[in-house]
């Protein structure tokens, strides 16, 4: 963290810009992966879903 703490000292704005940028990185990060693990989770469901009408179908045939 001294190399943090030095450019704090030196450069405020670089050290604030640094930081900030940083966490906005890790936030969208966080929110992209949660969208896409919902997505998939959707996805999983739907298949599920159509399988069961599809059995479903297959024994009203018989």
């Amino acid at each position: 963290m001294s190399l943090f703490e030095h450019l704090r000292e030196t450069h405020p704005g670089l050290a604030t810009f640094i930081f900030g940028s940083s966490i906005f990185v890790i936030v969208v990060a966080l929110v992209a992966l949660i969208y896409f693990l919902r997505q998939d989770r959707a996805k999983r469901e739907q298949r599920r879903e159509e399988r069961r009408a599809r059995r479903r179908r297959g024994h009203q045939k018989r």
